[in-house]
């Protein structure tokens, strides 16, 4: 049987996952536009060259996103979720997949878009990002999970 605050955790987790597709939009309109400036700067100044061009956009645009979503997402899961991260973590990313396959059949995509966008390791390296930063948050300010700062 779960427990209360267990149920509440896992509760606040989907909702936090349920937040993702809109979240992943925001970040592109801001991220796009930056990445590509600055990949082009890096061109016009020597840094890269034009063979080389895609990886270092793909590269920098990876960076402009999982910073801010790392930190936005975990440290919120991580302030959130009382007990054990990983079970909370698991119902985030069920949640931000469930929530990008409804928001992509609504736009008329389809399911095959969502898969697009879970296909690529960047996706992937924010949704373990956020983990470690959420286990980070709860481990520093928290204490251990279970645990109080509190004296006894």
């Amino acid at each position: 049987m779960l427990s209360r605050r267990l149920l509440c955790s896992l509760s606040v987790a989907a909702a936090i996952g349920a937040c993702w597709p809109l979240m992943m939009r925001l970040s592109g309109e801001v991220a796009g536009p930056l990445g590509a400036s600055l990949g082009r700067f890096l061109l016009g100044v020597g840094l890269t060259d034009r063979s080389e061009f895609l990886l270092v956009h793909r590269l920098i645009l990876g960076a402009l996103w999982v910073v801010p979503l790392a930190l936005g997402f975990g440290l919120s899961l991580g302030l959130s979720t009382r007990g054990p991260i990983f079970r909370a973590w698991l119902f985030f990313v069920g949640a931000a997949v469930l929530s990008s396959y409804v928001v992509e059949v609504l736009d008329g995509y389809g399911p095959w878009h969502m898969s697009a966008e879970w296909a690529f390791p960047e996706t992937w390296l924010m949704v373990a990002a956020i983990g470690i930063v959420a286990w980070l948050c709860q481990r520093i300010l928290l204490g251990s999970p279970g645990h109080s700062r509190a004296a006894p």
